[in-house]
């Protein structure tokens, strides 16, 4: 019985521990946050620029140096945050670059696993829910290696 209670209190502390943790390594960004917030974490000079969207009067701005892209909406907000190489960090563990299967020996088994895959070039992408607000989308290469991560709501 006492060590039933031991491992109950010791999962409960590594869930608490886990989602006390930052999931996305190296980005001072989050999905909501403007253009301001943007140009100070990055001490970047350059402004967004009309971007090819369905989301009506959407921005782009791109930090190529960084492997950012930020998606800003017609108020001025990131909805989508596109990560790629050199982009530095990690998300939820899991680095641009990595292999799928190393992917999901740290993610577990994706949330959605898009049925229409995208052409054999481009490779598959995986959906994993970081939080409540955050869902990520990983997008692998035909070599099977994590290549882009779409952030988004």
């Amino acid at each position: 019985m006492i060590l039933l209670r031991m491992a109950a209190l010791f999962l409960l502390g590594t869930s608490f521990a886990f989602s006390q943790q930052k999931p996305i390594e190296s980005l001072p960004i989050k999905l909501g946050d403007t253009y301001e917030q943007v140009k100070a974490a990055y001490q970047t000079p350059l402004e967004p620029e009309p971007a090819p969207s369905t989301v009506k009067g959407a921005t782009q701005l791109r930090l190529k140096t960084k492997g950012v892209w930020f998606f800003f909406n017609k108020d001025g907000k990131i909805y989508t945050i596109r990560l790629e190489s050199p982009f530095p960090g990690s998300i939820g563990g899991v680095r641009i670059g990595d292999k799928v299967k190393d992917m999901q020996k740290v993610l577990g088994k994706p949330a959605k696993v898009p049925s229409t895959p995208l052409p054999a070039v481009i490779g598959q992408r995986f959906v994993y829910y970081l939080d409540d607000i955050t869902t990520a989308v990983f997008q692998a290469n035909g070599d099977d290696e994590v290549e882009i991560v779409y952030l988004v709501k």
